[in-house]
């Protein structure tokens, strides 16, 4: 049964190599509203609420977003949400910077096709309108793309639509369906900063797993950036922020999950998952969600980084007391967003961010192994804990840092092995030969072996792959047998290699 299944998924699924060769169009997105939730995605019975407060340390409000849902054409849900991510979002990156007021989309037969819905018309128009009247109430603040520190405070809809038949703003009657942007909205779309994201793989996401894509890439941005071997997101915010249902219960939220994760690991965006169980400030339980990337994470990086060194002009930095411009990707700086996420307020975060980077991550990491209660104020104490570089760190946290060190030391002796392998295999390549003068029967009898195991196991492999099979079986044998001389890829590395691995963690 096992190797039918195993048959079946070579002949459905592409490749690994061929996704990851595949070309990458991205889409931009801007940074700002597009992190809070808006679309219903789950699928229990429960009503759509969405309200995400945030207070600093004199209990000021800093972070307001609330939706409120039309009556009429019921809450927007997984349709709306991707008639936006997919529709609405493509066209307003096509525009930019100049992004009209009226934007045409289509008819709505042209609509259902490009998100292949096929004809269904009515639950279209439908989920147009769940957008349309979806109310947003909302008070934050953003670093513009000029630089510029910024306030949205709104109250309204992000957009008007328009049918084919009916009045448009300038008197004209429409052709086709329209949205009509919000000039508060239309101006967050023009000065807010954007991430890219692959279009082409946006489209083949379930709806919850297009937003945790969308979520996660500014933690998975900036874990490859500063190359930590793993990106970091609670599962509280998954829920609060995609929106999903939340759970207490580790099965059902194994459940939940496994479905969201798994399009992302068959793409090989993540490589791994892992989860470790903490409690929340009011002590309900909640799960750390490790994420390390993988090889499509690694491209997307790749691509989008040197896409943007090529055609990005030359800025120079304007950091001042109540701004700052972070240049990575157009996207705001990870680690004054992690301490807003915290409670922190903007102008704090900003200073700390300013003062001493490196303290602010290491009790941003270590911030949710604290034991939070009986604490009536958070925020202020992270803030303090920070400005005064308080020690010692949770004893848990201590703990999950040296292991992390160890994963980060291991990653990097992974990717230095993936570059230095070729040369390694040069060597080996040459070892065989000097073997079969020096050794002719061990070599004979490591031959034989491996014929035998490649024609009953490995006969459906290419070739190529057969051969670096062959070495690192190869590779196996000279490690039990010292007396022949063979030297492990370490071993090559240490004596061999002109720019050997060199650990500097230590």
């Amino acid at each position: 049964m096992e190797i039918g299944m195993k048959k079946t998924q070579a002949k459905t699924d592409p490749p690994p190599n061929q996704q990851l060769q595949a070309q990458i169009i991205p889409i931009r997105t801007e940074t700002v509203l597009s992190q809070f939730p808006l679309h219903r995605l789950s699928t229990g019975d429960e009503p759509l609420h969405v309200s995400i407060i945030k207070t600093n340390e004199q209990g000021k409000i800093t972070t307001l977003w609330e939706v409120e849902t039309s009556r009429k054409y019921g809450e927007p849900g997984a349709l709306a949400y991707k008639l936006d991510a997919l529709l609405i979002n493509r066209l307003i990156d096509e525009l930019r910077p100049d992004i009209p007021e009226v934007i045409k989309l289509g008819s709505l037969r042209e609509i259902c096709k490009e998100l292949g819905t096929e004809r269904n018309t009515t639950a279209m128009k439908r989920a147009l309108y769940q957008n349309a009247f979806a109310a947003i109430t909302a008070k934050l603040e953003y670093t513009g793309n000029d630089g510029v520190l910024r306030r949205f405070e709104f109250g309204s809809t992000r957009y008007g639509v328009v049918f084919a038949g009916e009045t448009l703003p300038n008197g004209k009657v429409a052709d086709a369906v329209y949205i009509v942007l919000n000039p508060i909205f239309r101006e967050v779309l023009r000065y807010a900063k954007t991430r890219p994201l692959d279009y082409d793989y946006l489209k083949e996401l379930p709806p919850a797993s297009r937003r945790l894509y969308e979520l996660l890439s500014f933690q998975m941005f900036a874990a490859l950036k500063h190359e930590n071997p793993r990106a970091k997101y609670l599962y509280s915010d998954l829920c609060k922020f995609a929106p999903l249902t939340r759970y207490d219960n580790w099965d059902q939220v194994k459940k939940q999950l496994y479905k969201i994760h798994l399009p992302h690991r068959n793409s090989g965006y993540l490589k791994a998952i892992e989860f470790k169980e903490i409690r929340d400030a009011d002590g309900r339980i909640d799960w750390i969600l490790w994420y390390s990337p993988g090889p499509k994470a690694y491209r997307e990086y790749e691509e989008f980084t040197a896409k943007k060194s090529k055609s990005a002009p030359h800025r120079l930095q304007d950091v001042k007391a109540n701004r700052t411009s972070v240049e990575d990707g157009d996207v705001e700086d990870p680690l004054i967003l992690q301490l807003i996420g915290c409670g922190v307020d903007r102008e704090t975060a900003i200073r700390l961010a300013e003062s001493d980077r490196v303290e602010c991550e290491q009790w941003l990491n270590a911030w949710p192994y604290q034991n939070k209660s009986g604490m009536k104020n958070p925020p202020a104490v992270l803030r303090r804990f920070i400005e005064e570089r308080r020690r010692p760190f949770p004893k848990e946290y201590e703990s999950a840092r040296r292991q992390d060190q160890g994963d980060r030391t291991k990653a990097k002796r992974e990717r230095h092995k993936e570059r230095h392998l070729a040369a390694y295999h040069d060597y080996l390549r040459t070892r065989m030969k000097d073997l079969k003068k020096t050794h002719p029967a061990e070599y004979a009898n490591f031959n034989e072996e491996f014929e035998e195991f490649a024609s009953s196991v490995l006969r459906e492999l290419e070739p190529k792959n057969i051969e670096l099979i062959r070495y690192m079986e190869f590779e196996r044998v000279a490690e039990g047998r010292p007396e022949l001389g063979i030297l492990t890829f370490w071993e090559w590395d240490k004596k061999l290699n002109p720019t050997r691995f060199k650990d500097s963690s230590k």
